[in-house]
This record gives C-alpha cells, structure tokens and sequence, in this order.
C-alpha cells in the first residue's frame, strides 16, 4: 500500500442456529487507494465496526478477559498465493482457558484480506463441529482454532462424515498446541501462511476403542501426564494456570501401579509394576514444541510406545530427548516402535490433552488417515 492509501473494514455479523452454539460470519474488504470503499453494499446486512462486533462475540458467549496478540503478520504477507481459498474457523469457546475468541480477532486483525474470505462458527460438541463440516462449500477451508482439542475434534467431524481425505488447517490459539510443531504450524505467522498458501499432507492417526474419544492425533498416556492435567482441569478455565504449580507438587515424584502396555503382542509394561509415567505417542513434539522423539514420523505408519518407571527418567528424558528407532525393553526407560497396542489404566488417562476414564482399550495406527495443510520448515515437512 503507498503512502495515503487507507484501510476500511466492512464487518458484519450473522447468527446461525446451532443447537447449544453461535456461529459468526466474518466479511471485511479493504479500500482502493484515495479511499474509494471497493467494497459491494449488500442490502441485507447491516455493517458494523470491529468494536461492535467484538461485543457482541462477548454477548455470544467470550468470557471476559483482554484481547491479546498471539503473533504477529510479516509485512507483505499475502502477495504472492491464491486469493480464492476461503475459511471457515471453528471455535471451541472453552479451549486457551476461555479465551480463543479474544486470541482468533486479535491474530486476525492484521489479516483483513483473510478476514474478507471467512466465517466463523462457534462448536462445543462434536455434533456441532459435524453440522459445520457437511455444510462447508467446496472451496472452504475448516480451520481449528484453538488447541490440541480442537483440532482432534475437527478430525473426528471429518473422519464421521466421511472427509478424511479434505484437507484441514489450524491456528494454534490453546495451551500447548503439541500437534501444529512438527509441521510448521506451531506459531499463528506459520498457521496463516499455511492456510492461504499450505499443500496438503496426509499423516498417520490412532484409532481407539475408547468410549470417550475414539481418535488421538498427538499421544495417549497415563501416569504423571494425565494425572497432572486432572488436577489443573478440576480448576475454572481462568485459574488453570495458578494450579499448575500445585498439580505439579502432588505427582511430581509419584509413581503408580495399574497401568498396563502391549504392543503389537509384547508386553511394555505391566500392570504390576511401579510407573512414573507410559505413554503411546505419535509426534515428536510436545506442546510448545519440545523436541521429546526426534526420530518419531507421523507418516510412517508406526508410533513410539515409551514408559519412564521413575520420575527421574521421565525428567531426564524430557530433557535430552529419546531416539526410539532401536527398542528397548530393558532399563529406565523402554520403548518401542508399534502398529497395535492395548492400555490399560485404573486411574485418568490422557488424550491429545483431554482427561479421559481410564479402561482397557485398544489403539492402532491408521496410516495416511487424516489430510493437513502444511508448511516446509516443520520437523516433518
């Protein structure tokens, strides 16, 4: 833009009936030079500020609380890919401790061209998630914005409705966002990039029997992990972070019996046994992108299986790391690489981030089943 040119944003503000939800529809256009509006009038919907249309997101449902930036736009950013993608995000109010409404229009303002191309919907349930997935337009994007949760909740709409194969995208606006790293997605500049201009990549997913979430894209574990986001999770979304420190001192040095892995056929860990913490994991990273299995593929039709029996190993491997390509049976820690599992667990478990009932269930790895938009410069891409 030259020097006089100016930005106007037209936005208006659509309610969708969604059982238990609000869906927005997003719509901005940018000004020709000498301030000449190029945008269309339409009749139909009344235009209002960013303002406005930030209280009546808080009115929808957005929890009180500051808007913040959660990355910033390179200048420049847009030249150069496809102006005829549009968006839709999908957005579970209750992920980033209440507060992904605020993170999405704050990481969205310096986008207006974007802006101009997309629509909101607000999702708290699978059954919600689904009606937005079949009534996506050929040339929409769904994109999860939020964390880990979310994204697992967009795969699972599209595996039900028969979309595996149509590429998703996220924008990593929740608290770890374990699953963007490893493919050039764990920052909002790398996320946007990969929704206007990413190729689609087609990686691996576990299957479970479990009744409570069928699907894990990042990991499933049981032990120091789940046991210390059940505790932060007995906390309201806004005081989540002050019962880190608390959640952390009541496990930090505990070990358990009950939990139990098999993979493909061969016993990893026993139910007998004393475990710091077991885990089956299908990316390298861990949120805020910690490298924990550097030689972990999501596209080669394994998983990594790694159980720490002491607090001492698990701590020191979330320090070095673990190359897994050669297994280990013996020691502190083991591991290996598998197709099939069973987990058992007597106390919480795990998923992507969500406590779970702790059963007996099975895993298996799916290979290639779940399309991704993706960015070179990722561990994987």
């Amino acid at each position: 833009m030259v020097p006089g040119d100016h930005l106007a944003w037209g936005v208006r503000l659509r309610t969708c009936a969604l059982e238990g939800g609000v869906g927005a529809s997003v719509h901005g256009a940018v000004a020709a030079p000498g301030g000449r509006d190029a945008r269309v009038a339409r009749p139909d919907h009344a235009h209002i500020s960013a303002r406005r249309l930030f209280r009546c997101l808080r009115r929808a449902g957005t929890p009180p609380g500051k808007w913040r930036h959660q990355g910033r736009i390179p200048s420049g950013y847009g030249r150069g890919v496809s102006a005829e993608r549009r968006v839709v995000f999908l957005v579970n109010p209750g992920a980033g401790s209440g507060r992904v409404l605020a993170r999405l229009h704050a990481a969205l303002a310096p986008a207006p061209q974007l802006v101009a191309r997309a629509r909101t919907a607000v999702v708290r349930s699978l059954e919600e998630a689904g009606e937005v997935v079949q009534g996506l337009a050929p040339d929409e994007v769904p994109v999860a914005a939020g964390g880990d949760g979310t994204v697992n909740l967009l795969a699972r709409a599209l595996r039900a409705a028969g979309m595996a194969d149509r590429p998703l995208a996220t924008l990593p606006l929740g608290t770890g966002n374990a699953f963007g790293h490893p493919f050039g997605l764990g920052t909002v500049r790398g996320a946007l990039r990969a929704i206007e201009a990413g190729t689609p990549r087609l990686i691996d997913v576990m299957t479970t029997t479990h009744s409570e979430l069928p699907l894990a894209l990042v990991s499933i574990s049981a032990g120091f992990e789940s046991r210390m986001l059940a505790a932060v999770e007995r906390r309201p979304a806004w005081r989540r972070w002050l019962g880190l420190v608390p959640g952390l001192l009541c496990v930090a040095t505990r070990s358990w019996t009950g939990i139990g892995v098999t993979v493909d056929g061969e016993p990893l860990v026993r139910r007998a046994e004393q475990v710091y913490n077991a885990g089956l994991y299908n990316l390298p990273c861990y949120g805020f992108g910690w490298l924990m299995w550097p030689e972990a593929d999501a596209t080669d039709g394994e998983a990594e299986a790694v159980a720490c029996l002491s607090a001492r190993a698990y701590w020191r491997t979330l320090h070095r790391g673990l190359r897994t390509a050669q297994p280990s049976a013996d020691g502190d820690p083991r591991w290996r690489r598998w197709r099939r599992a069973r987990f058992e667990a007597d106390g919480p478990v795990q998923i992507d981030g969500e406590v779970v009932s702790g059963m007996e269930f099975e895993v298996a790895i799916e290979s290639r089943g779940l399309s991704v938009l993706v960015m070179p410069g990722g561990i994987l891409t």
